[in-house]
């Protein structure tokens, strides 16, 4: 199943999208989660891209985080980490756990779709 699209016009060319849902900017788990995947992200030199989607921001995020919570079938909580539109974490994960994840995540992109 292929993630919910987004504008893609601001992502970087072939990145993973790495989102972060929170509730709102500055909240100690936004920024205890944010600041993981920020510094794991650096590691991978322009293969990923971080996005906050704040359950409080604004209309767009509001939208980003009811079509995340559809395409996954259910209620996302407060951190939720997603890897191109799909749960990961539900927790802020360590940075080993992240690294694994984001070198999974570039190993299935690599591999030929079978379907095609």
């Amino acid at each position: 199943m292929k993630a919910p699209e987004m504008d893609k016009s601001s992502n970087l060319e072939g990145a993973i999208l790495v989102e972060v849902i929170c509730e709102r900017y500055h909240c100690v788990m936004y920024d205890y989660a944010i600041t993981t995947v920020e510094f794991v992200a650096e590691e991978f030199e322009g293969k990923v891209e971080v996005r906050p989607v704040v359950r409080r921001g604004n209309r767009e995020n509001a939208e980003r985080f009811v079509e995340l919570c559809r395409f996954n079938g259910r209620h996302l909580s407060v951190p939720t980490i997603l890897i191109d539109g799909q749960v990961a974490f539900t927790d802020v994960p360590s940075p080993e756990e992240l690294r694994n994840a984001l070198n999974a995540a570039l190993t299935r992109r690599k591999e030929p779709d079978p379907a095609t």
